[in-house]
Parts: structure tokens; C-alpha cells; sequence
């Protein structure tokens, strides 16, 4: 690992052996955090912001990570009424994608107390690297359910599935029962399409968010894994999508006593029932506004 120095900028910044850099440096830095450089042909451009930053060589995503690692903070118990008595993660912000339209507006967690505790996961004051997560699933007993990412999304920058360390957490699963969500888009990236596949295959049941009954609809035909979607707050507890599927509004949203802990129907990776979640929490205007859409 080399160093390209940009002493007028005040930076230094590692780059990997044998790529030539040349041209100019465009910097929209913000929120101090460190950039994503991208190397294309013989040049070398700003492109993004975060904390993990890759190296790309020609659009290849390496795994040169450049300041402290994505964390991810691990519960284990949840102290969610509605989630139960399980373990939980939370994932850094920046796995979360563009395009989920509750980013700029009605997600959940960007309120409360789960607000404080992933901002800290997100500024790297709590949680630890995916190394140290796969070991603490793995030590978790046989057939233990778990949810990954009550905040954040699957591994990857943005709207990019990481597939290696998406891969790491699905081998670290064997024999427990983890599930999660992802807004990472798979109609338009195969990549990422492909890798929720072989993880719901594999084992670990990732859910595909849809932002509305319509979007749900394409998400089922894709055959990718099991959706969920965003619902109006006013959804029956049985419905049916534009297309004829049939859903149910997640049942610890229709009754008190019922939680994650005891469902576990979100775990089911082969189901083709839709689980709705009506539109909830201090954003709830918000998310109604992108469920009736």
C-alpha cells in the first residue's frame, strides 16, 4: 500500500500499488467524514462520503478500507416490546440505501432512543467489525432466532450489496435462525439480486422492503425471497395486492401480546404470504404518504 499525498488539500491518502493517478482531486467533503475515492482510467475522483472507504478500481469494488470499518452493534436481548426477547443488530447508517424513500423522511428509527443508540453506531462510539459479529452469532445456541438491523441495511455502501460480507454473516448463521430486511434495490441490480437469493437459500432469510402493494407485487415476481411491505395505517389485517397476492399486516401490529419472539413468520424464508406494516411511529405522515403512493 502506497500513499498519494495532497498536501494543498491536507490530506494523505493510501491507494493500492501499481494504479497510476493523475488529474485532478474534486472534493465535496461534509460532515468530516472521509471520502470514497473511485480509480477510473488514470484518474482519480471524489466521489462519495463515508467511513469505510473502498477503493474501486474501473467500477470493481476492493476491500481496501481506508479509515475504521462499517459497525455493527449486537443486543442481545432486544428491549423492543414488539420485537421480544431476542438478539439484535444495528447497523452504521451509510449501509442504508438511496433508494429507500424513508431516508429523507418516516423511518422509524430515526426517533427515540433507538435514534441516539444508532447514531452512535453509526459515529463508531458503540458496536464492533463484521469479524467480531460473525463471531458472536456463531455463538449463539443452535436454532436461535435473531434479527439483523433494527436500523441500517445489509453490508455495502449505500445502494451496493457487499456479497463477501454479506456472505460472512450468512456462514456465521448456520444452524441459527437470523432473518432481516433489506431496501437495497434488486429490480435493478442484478448483483444485489443475486446475492439475497443465495443468502435466503443459504439459510439466512432476507426480506425484500417494498415501498407500497404495487412495488410488492414486482419484488414477489422477482422470486428473490419473501417481501414485506409498507401498508396505510387503515390496511385490514388480511389483504391482497394489486396483483392478487395475499398479505397480512404483521401480527405483533394487530395484537399486544404477540412479538417477533413468538412469530417468527418474518423468518420463514419461503413463505409467499406478504406481511404488511402499517405506518407507525413520530414519521408516521411521512410513511403513509410513501405506502399509499
Amino acid at each position: 500500500m502506497s500513499r498519494a499525498n495532497l498536501p494543498a488539500l491536507g490530506l494523505t491518502i493510501p491507494i493500492r500499488q501499481g494504479l497510476p493517478i493523475s488529474g485532478n482531486v474534486c472534493l465535496s467533503a461534509r460532515q468530516g467524514l472521509p471520502l470514497c475515492l473511485v480509480l477510473c482510467g488514470f484518474s482519480l475522483v471524489a466521489m462519495t462520503w463515508h467511513r469505510s472507504c473502498y477503493v474501486m478500481w474501473c467500477g470493481n469494488q476492493a476491500a481496501n478500507s481506508l479509515e475504521k470499518p462499517m459497525t455493527t452493534h449486537l443486543s442481545p436481548i432486544s428491549s423492543n416490546v414488539k420485537t421480544g426477547p431476542i438478539p439484535v443488530t444495528t447497523s452504521s447508517a451509510e449501509t442504508c440505501p438511496d433508494a429507500c424513500p424513508l431516508k429523507v423522511g418516516g423511518c422509524y428509527a430515526k426517533s427515540g432512543p433507538l435514534a441516539m443508540h444508532w447514531n452512535k453506531v453509526s459515529n463508531n462510539e458503540r458496536g464492533a467489525s463484521l469479524e467480531i459479529l460473525a463471531k458472536q452469532i456463531r455463538a449463539f445456541p443452535r436454532g436461535q432466532v435473531w434479527r439483523h438491523n433494527q436500523a441500517g441495511d445489509l453490508p455495502g455502501i449505500g445502494d451496493d450489496i457487499n456479497a463477501d460480507e454479506l456472505q460472512t454473516i450468512v456462514n456465521a448463521n448456520k444452524g441459527r435462525r437470523g432473518f432481516t430486511y433489506t431496501h437495497k434495490p434488486c429490480e435493478t441490480n442484478e448483483q444485489n439480486r443475486e446475492a439475497v437469493k443465495a443468502a435466503n437459500a443459504d439459510g439466512f432469510t432476507i426480506n425484500l422492503s417494498a415501498n407500497n402493494l404495487a412495488h410488492a407485487d414486482r419484488l414477489a415476481s422477482l422470486q428473490a425471497g419473501p417481501v414485506v411491505s409498507m401498508v396505510p395505517s387503515g390496511t385490514a389485517n388480511t389483504f391482497y395486492t394489486p396483483q392478487g397476492r395475499k398479505g397480512i399486516v404483521c401480527p405483533a401490529q394487530q395484537r399486544d401480546d404477540i412479538t417477533c419472539a413468538d412469530c417468527q413468520l418474518c423468518q420463514r424464508s419461503n413463505r409467499s404470504v406478504i406481511i404488511g406494516f402499517r405506518a407507525h411511529g413520530t414519521s408516521k405522515r411521512k410513511a403513509e404518504a410513501i405506502a399509499t403512493a
